[in-house]
């Protein structure tokens, strides 16, 4: 920043280019693309590195929200069809709660997923947002 303000463009690219922080790389797309309008170039910078922060958060998005769904897909598909199939044959008690307790287990499973997936997912989402 220092070298911009002293006029130093090439000086300050190679510094720039130097650097692994996001306003550095800003800065120095800026700068080698200043010819046109220096404005569309950081414009144009900023949203790179905007399209390089999100890459992942879709997915990321989907496992979190998608996870409940699949645990209460296996808890009604799987276990509790078959406890309440055993129910209907005259099936003793340990046969239906052992029944409940796998729809238990994969139901936490999905809401497990889910909760630990969301701490990345809105830590990322907060750092990404720009303030206004």
């Amino acid at each position: 920043m220092e070298r911009v303000e002293a006029g130093d463009f090439d000086g300050s690219i190679a510094v720039g280019r130097k650097s692994k922080d996001v306003i550095g790389r800003i800065l120095v797309y800026s700068l080698t693309h200043r010819d046109t309008s220096m404005a569309n170039a950081f414009s144009r910078a900023t949203n790179q590195e905007m399209q390089r922060y999100n890459q992942g958060m879709p997915t990321l998005d989907t496992i979190v929200t998608a996870a409940p769904y699949v645990g209460l897909l296996g808890t009604v598909t799987g276990t509790m069809m078959s406890t309440f199939g055993a129910l209907g044959a005259g099936a003793d008690v340990a046969a239906i709660t052992g029944g409940v307790g796998e729809a238990l287990i994969a139901t936490a499973c999905g809401l497990a997923i889910a909760i630990f997936g969301l701490f990345p997912f809105n830590y990322m989402n907060a750092k990404i947002e720009v303030d206004p």
